[in-house]
């Protein structure tokens, strides 16, 4: 989103975004760049945040976020996700071990106090 709506680029070689999210294009066949935008940032506190039905994140009460000029774009980079799918597979497979392991723990005590009442019981 940009500080005037959405974005539209036109053909482009190449797109760059700078650190203080100005959007410029080098149009195919052409040398130089051209500046087509600037992205709005915004630094909105966890809490004011709700994921819509689209996926994007916005504002719980439904208001525009103001800008902050504070904020920087790494540009270059690829964001890479904070879980590991190989971590998190093994993560579930032992888990699942560790409930097979307390169900068979509390069948064998369930099995353990019937011996112990029908001992009682003699």
């Amino acid at each position: 989103m940009s500080t005037e709506g959405p974005m539209v680029l036109p053909d482009f070689e190449f797109v760059s975004i700078s650190s203080n999210g100005l959007v410029s294009v080098t149009p195919i066949g052409g040398e130089a760049s051209l500046e087509v935008g600037a992205l709005k940032l915004v630094k909105p506190e966890y809490e004011q945040m709700t994921m819509h039905a689209s996926g994007h994140f916005v504002a719980k009460n439904g208001e525009e976020l103001n800008g902050d000029f504070t904020v920087q774009v790494r540009s270059g980079y690829l964001e890479a996700s904070n879980v590991s799918s190989l971590e998190e597979l093994v993560s579930i497979m032992s888990l699942t071990r560790q409930y097979e392991m307390q169900i068979e723990v509390m069948a064998s005590a369930d099995e353990i106090a019937q011996i112990g009442n029908k001992l009682l019981k003699a």
